[in-house]
């Protein structure tokens, strides 16, 4: 994302955790759309800790203009890090499979989401995984096959039948929501459910760093990352 940097802090390995307004930083974002330039700094002013971004963009008749903007955060100290962590996912998932292709799957829940507030996920361990809406007026399921099951270390359901579905009912709201992490480019998504108790989502991705090769700074690499999702369920 940055070309270069450069981190200083009193914490193990310079690292600095913040929190901050998701809504205050895609403000920000929509004004560093096709700039040429762009720092971020972190400041303090009278206790109040911000990140200034600063960048420069160009008019169409080819003058550059200088830009900055404040985004409010608060930081974290590692005594508190400690203890942030993925929420636990359930130790013995019934079925765990990959989804399918995150879009499709997005457009097809979209469209069920103005048919009912509900909807039924389920899946089995035979590379099956289906959406399923009911309403007073029709009943409507998408089914995909040929899905992939990964090895996930400690989990031994050999013994389950590989057919059973397992279900968990969710607000139709919560999940096209969470269907919008296809905007971060996920390499892989497991879906986890627990049968009428649970639904996790492992969203995996990897985070692509670089720099010019001329840059006085450290080399940086891709980092993997993971991040944990799970959907409040719905019991009637």
């Amino acid at each position: 994302m940055f070309t270069e940097f450069r981190l200083q802090s009193q914490q193990v390995n310079n690292e600095l955790h913040f929190v901050f307004n998701l809504s205050n930083l895609l403000l920000i974002t929509k004004d560093l759309v096709d700039c040429t330039r762009i720092t971020v700094g972190l400041k303090s002013s009278n206790g109040n800790v911000s990140l200034s971004f600063r960048w420069i963009s160009e008019s169409f008749k080819g003058s550059t203009d200088e830009s900055k903007k404040d985004l409010p955060v608060q930081i974290v100290t590692a005594e508190k890090i400690q203890n942030i962590r993925n929420p636990c996912a359930s130790e013995r998932p019934d079925t765990y499979i990959l989804l399918p292709d995150v879009n499709i799957l997005k457009s097809t829940a979209e469209r069920f989401k103005a048919l009912s507030n509900f909807i039924t996920l389920s899946a089995n361990m035979q590379g099956e995984f289906k959406i399923e809406i009911q309403s007073p007026f029709a009943v409507c399921s998408a089914r995909y096959e040929n899905l992939q099951h990964p090895e996930l270390v400690g989990h031994d359901i050999s013994s389950r039948d590989p057919e059973h579905f397992s279900s968990a009912c969710v607000r139709s709201d919560d999940f096209v929501h969470f269907l919008s992490c296809t905007h971060l480019e996920p390499d892989n998504i497991i879906c986890s459910i627990t049968n009428e108790r649970q639904v996790a989502f492992l969203i995996f991705l990897s985070i692509d760093t670089y720099q010019n090769e001329d840059a006085p700074l450290r080399s940086l690499n891709s980092q993997d990352c993971q991040i944990t999702v799970q959907l409040p369920l719905y019991l009637e």
